[in-house]
């Protein structure tokens, strides 16, 4: 007797049909603090396919190399933390619908998130590209 064969792969014939496959799914993200403790934030995120969320993060690329524009004399490292921070966050609202947190979700909320537990918008932005890119939640 022979085994039924398995289905390797999608057929073509199907893959038109697997645009609302995750219109939007959950996202936790644990946030180290300095004194080794995590946060965990809860968020929803919008499903996207990898070539939408490329492109935004190809804009987003391209928004910063138009704004280096260096000037040795004018230099602040604040701005440039704030430049890069605003970046951040702006790509993140996209990408996200919700969020645990009472206040609304906002680029200016997500920055007082950032200021309050540095190194969030990072650790938000590298498991948003994590699940879109390679379509893995979690560990």
């Amino acid at each position: 007797m022979s085994k039924p064969e398995k289905q390797k792969s999608i057929p073509a014939m199907s893959i038109k049909s697997l645009g609302g496959i995750a219109p939007e799914f959950n996202l936790t993200v644990n946030v180290p603090r300095v004194d080794g403790s995590t946060v965990e934030l809860k968020l929803r995120a919008r499903g996207m396919k990898k070539s939408e969320w490329a492109a935004l993060r190809d804009e987003q690329l391209q928004a910063m190399r138009d704004k280096d524009q260096p000037d040795d004399d004018a230099f602040s490292f604040a701005a440039l933390v704030n430049e890069r921070s605003q970046d951040a966050a702006g790509l993140i609202a996209q990408a996200l619908c919700g969020w645990q947190l009472e206040d609304a979700l906002t680029v200016d909320n997500l920055l007082a998130v950032e200021d309050a537990l540095p190194g969030a918008l990072r650790v938000m932005l590298e498991s948003i590209d994590t699940a879109l890119f390679h379509g893995r939640l979690g560990n």
